[in-house]
């Protein structure tokens, strides 16, 4: 009798510690990603990281390049330049958000922190 109930116990209580194991082990990567916060504290510059993002993801060769369809070259950092004074870049890719437009591929590239990073630099004048 004795042996049953020890079995009886002794089966669900490794079941349990068994899912919560495997439970927390999944939790790693979402601890991980957690921790991987937006850096908008960094003095962003248009060197230290914003003409990459902005020329990666908007100065593509269909869009904002000399050969592209859309106004202005944005590998050229005067160019955006005039597009922060105009308060157009904010106005498109921070406050509308339809820069890049929704469907494009390189608006799934556009992540909420290059956004955050792109309307700090513009808060600061736009830096080279």
């Amino acid at each position: 009798m004795q042996r049953k109930l020890q079995w009886y116990i002794s089966v669900p209580l490794l079941a349990i510690v068994g899912f919560w194991s495997a439970c927390t082990a999944d939790r790693g990567p979402m601890i991980k990603n957690a921790l991987n916060t937006c850096d908008t504290i960094t003095n962003h510059t248009w060197n230290n990281g914003i003409g990459n993002i902005i020329t990666s993801k908007c100065g593509t060769p269909s869009c904002h390049s000399p050969s592209g369809t859309g106004p202005g070259n944005f590998s050229d950092y005067n160019a955006v330049l005039l597009k922060v004074n105009d308060g157009s870049l904010r106005q498109r890719v921070v406050i509308n958000r339809d820069m890049p437009p929704p469907a494009s591929t390189e608006a799934a590239q556009v992540t909420e922190c290059d956004r955050k990073k792109i309307e700090r630099w513009i808060d600061a004048g736009g830096p080279q």
